[in-house]
């Protein structure tokens, strides 16, 4: 059964493979990027490229009338991550509130945004890193982009707890280095 998903963040790297992925098998695939190129060059039928930038409010009313043709959203993948990498003395506060702007907030309101077009069976799913999981090895320098992500996870496992009962599902997938 074809769902209607939104991935952001889907301009390269895993976002880009999802949007690929699910566009081709069927899904009809709503990605969201600051940069399209990559991704409208496939010209994927189910595939609906949109410039956002999770950081610009002006963004999120250009998407909001971008979904008035959908009837629902079933999936939603915040994807979309921003990483300084800095030994802690050199990260700068405006290093920490751009890795805030788009690990955490960004998420939050895009899932605010949508939740009235999601039900009980839709899901959240928000990609966080193993570098915010308790207990995991930890590495210098990402003292910013982890602790966004480890609030990301944290949002997460409460908001499941919120909609336990009625839906949305949240979950966290928190993967190590990528390319």
């Amino acid at each position: 059964m074809s769902k209607n998903i939104i991935v952001t963040g889907a301009g390269r790297g895993i976002g880009f493979e999802l949007a690929k992925l699910l566009s081709k098998q069927g899904h009809k695939v709503v990605a969201l990027s600051r940069n399209l190129q990559k991704l409208e060059k496939l010209r994927l039928k189910n595939l609906l490229c949109h410039t956002f930038d999770l950081t610009k409010e002006e963004d999120y009313s250009s998407l909001s009338n971008l979904l008035k043709s959908l009837s629902s959203v079933d999936v939603l993948i915040n994807n979309a991550g921003f990483l300084v990498n800095k030994p802690f003395p050199e990260l700068t506060d405006s290093d920490f509130k751009q890795c805030f702007e788009v690990n955490v907030l960004g998420p939050v309101k895009l899932t605010r945004l949508l939740l009235p077009l999601m039900n009980k069976d839709s899901h959240v799913v928000n990609m966080s890193s193993m570098g915010a999981v308790q207990g995991s090895v930890k590495f210098p320098g990402l003292t910013a982009y982890s602790s966004t992500k480890a609030a990301l996870v944290n949002i997460t496992e409460l908001l499941a707890e919120e909609y336990k009962e009625n839906g949305p599902r949240f979950n966290t997938l928190a993967i190590g280095a990528v390319q």
